[in-house]
């Protein structure tokens, strides 16, 4: 239940929207609605074709160019989602710079000088280059409304189960528009 939760959160917290009962704005409504985000339109090349082995390293090549050099001195975390992290595996096998049998020689992902984080919660043909300093997420802790509770079922009916129920408040922000990249390789 807790693992379902936090996937159910991490999703939020990436894409979220306010909108739909239950969920808070998540990043990727925030950089949209930034104008100073550096994202297609302010720093990067239009969008094109989703991304793949074809083309992942073009894309890290664009993102990569894209980071101020101000930023480049920070502890950056670059992530990346999925789909784009399968898509860069490939391209390194398919060039010979990975034999593909996974082990601890395969298990970090990296480009150039920058270890590669993949984010679970991002939409397909995503990358985030930023500062984690600079990203927020908060939750109301003294907050009368927030509740967990777990209910042992087997109490009041002896059917084994336990039931169990969250409602908290939470929310994301960051504080430098212009220390983020957003890529994403397909049409918003």
């Amino acid at each position: 239940m807790m693992a379902s939760g936090a996937e159910k959160t991490d999703s939020h917290i990436w894409v979220g929207d306010a909108i739909n009962d239950g969920e808070f704005d998540g990043f990727i409504k925030l950089f949209t609605a930034d104008a100073d985000v550096i994202k297609h339109g302010s720093g990067l090349t239009a969008p094109g074709a989703a991304t793949d082995s074809s083309n992942v390293l073009a894309t890290f090549a664009t993102v990569s160019a894209a980071i101020p050099v101000a930023l480049r001195r920070k502890s950056l975390k670059w992530m990346i989602s999925p789909d784009v992290a399968d898509a860069y595996t490939q391209a390194l096998i398919a060039n010979g710079a990975a034999a593909g049998f996974g082990g601890n020689a395969n298990t970090e992902l990296v480009y150039g000088r920058y270890a590669l984080t993949v984010v679970n919660g991002l939409p397909d043909n995503t990358q985030v280059v930023w500062d984690p300093a600079n990203a927020f997420f908060g939750t109301g802790l003294l907050n009368d409304h927030n509740s967990i509770r777990v209910k042992d079922m087997d109490e009041s009916d002896l059917s084994g189960q336990v039931r169990y129920k969250e409602v908290f408040t939470a929310g994301v922000q960051y504080a430098n528009s212009e220390d983020i990249v957003w890529f994403l390789s397909t049409a918003v």
